[in-house]
């Protein structure tokens, strides 16, 4: 274990010493969530969490520095965890609530012709993306082409050099 020292909002507050994973153990066990769980899981985890709430704010899910276990939560906007209740959270994806159809813009090519003609499409038909790829592209062809941009999709969401940033800041408050 390694220990960190966190400090609260304030000077008054002072900071705390916690104990963590150590960083070798912790990045070891976040390739292993990400192996065994898979990111689209991760993805659909933190999706789900989103989907079920109406008010705006971020589901996410996370690995917990203090025992390497995943977690997905959400947060209202405007709330804000103390420093001390969330330093060890190790954010793996991030998906803002409400979920609106806004999301479609990051499956489809927006600089193109495609943009607006899944637009005119979806105003006739009233369809979503996957049903749009299905029409254009065929039944087979059109699931292909949707997975392969929701994999891209999830790729991006799920970044491994910001989560490396996250650990960077995390342990550079380690405790000698």
């Amino acid at each position: 274990m390694t220990k960190v020292r966190i400090s609260g909002y304030s000077s008054n507050e002072g900071a705390r010493i916690f104990e963590i994973l150590d960083r070798e153990e912790l990045e070891k066990r976040i390739d292993e969530i990400l192996e065994e769980i898979g990111k689209d899981e991760i993805y659909r985890r933190t999706f789900d969490k989103a989907m079920g709430h109406r008010f705006s704010g971020k589901a996410y899910t996370y690995v917990d520095a203090r025992d390497g276990k995943i977690y997905t939560s959400w947060i209202q906007q405007n709330n804000f965890l103390h420093p001390w209740d969330s330093f060890y959270r190790i954010y793996l994806c991030v998906v803002s609530s409400p979920v609106e159809e806004s999301y479609y813009d990051d499956l489809l090519d927006t600089t193109g012709k495609e943009y607006d003609e899944f637009h005119d499409w979806q105003n006739e038909t009233g369809g979503d993306v996957r049903e749009f790829f299905i029409a254009k592209y065929g039944e087979e062809k059109g699931e292909k082409e949707y997975q392969e941009r929701i994999d891209n999709w999830i790729e991006w969401l799920i970044d491994w050099e910001d989560i490396q940033r996250q650990l960077e800041y995390l342990y550079f408050e380690e405790e000698e």
